[in-house]
């Protein structure tokens, strides 16, 4: 059996409300593991199902009081490493998954993050970053400024909310992801004054450069708790110009998410969930 997986999905139970074992249907989330297209992704596909990976992600939405259904889907892309929501289903490429995989397996990967936290904590991201544009959407949600930077700004936040203990290994996975999808591999490249960090064509994306969103997930953790991430801003080389108003930025997304968020939230879930959010 895969243990990154078992790691998931024990992680993900962890988050599940007791009302809601792992098998249980919720009308309102319904969930679909495709067949996948590729032959080599058929292993995969068996694990997740074995592990009820989406089943436990369902808990990350149970809590809001949705107003129409919201389908949780892994699929086969032809090839394309992507995962979107679009018209109330949250899709996820087995393409995408492969490829985290095989990044935390990269014989490159720094030493202060482990195989696992690779894989679990962009696993962890990837579905509350793509949650974060269902609920935007299904509330009505107003944004100032990009959608894909406040959709990093919720999932961040929520990750370091619902998974508190394991919060730091999460944020350094993520961090880690960000950075080998930079080009850079190890932060001391980032002082090589050669290294070349521009692109004209990823300048463009919706989405922020990967290292622009690496240093929004570590600015928001080392402002939620300056001691805890501490040592991982510093390995990070989180600008002290930044690290001065990171507690500054932690309080205006917590500030976002309680008055935007919370009212639709069921309230007698959400210590289940998010046990570090304050009722307002």
């Amino acid at each position: 059996m895969t243990p990154w997986l078992i790691v998931i999905a024990a992680t993900l139970m962890a988050s599940a409300s007791p009302a809601q074992s792992q098998g249980e249907t919720h009308p309102m989330i319904p969930i679909v593991y495709e067949a996948p297209k590729d032959r080599a992704h058929a292993p995969l596909v068996e694990q997740l199902k074995q592990r009820q990976i989406l089943e436990n992600v369902r808990s990350y939405f149970v809590p809001y009081r949705l107003p129409k259904p919201l389908t949780l889907k892994t699929t086969g892309c032809d090839g394309e490493i992507d995962a979107w929501y679009a018209d109330d289903v949250i899709t996820i490429c087995y393409e995408y998954l492969q490829y985290i995989l095989e990044t935390a397996r990269s014989p490159h990967r720094p030493a202060w993050v482990s195989e696992q936290d690779a894989i679990l904590g962009p696993v962890v991201d990837l579905f509350l970053h793509e949650g974060a544009h269902a609920v935007f959407e299904y509330f009505q949600i107003p944004i100032l400024g990009r959608e894909e930077d406040a959709a990093d700004q919720i999932a961040t936040y929520s990750m370091l909310h619902i998974h508190r203990d394991l919060a730091p290994r999460l944020v350094a996975g993520v961090t880690y992801m960000y950075l080998s999808e930079s080009g850079a591999n190890a932060f001391r490249k980032l002082r090589r004054p050669k290294l070349r960090l521009v692109d004209a064509t990823k300048a463009a994306d919706p989405h922020s450069l990967p290292l622009q969103r690496m240093y929004g997930v570590l600015c928001l953790a080392y402002g939620s708790d300056p001691v805890a991430y501490r040592d991982l801003a510093a390995k990070g080389t989180l600008p002290k110009d930044r690290a001065d108003g990171c507690e500054d930025e932690y309080r205006q997304v917590a500030f976002a998410f309680n008055r935007l968020l919370l009212p639709h939230i069921d309230q007698s879930r959400l210590k289940q969930v998010f046990p570090r959010v304050e009722r307002r």
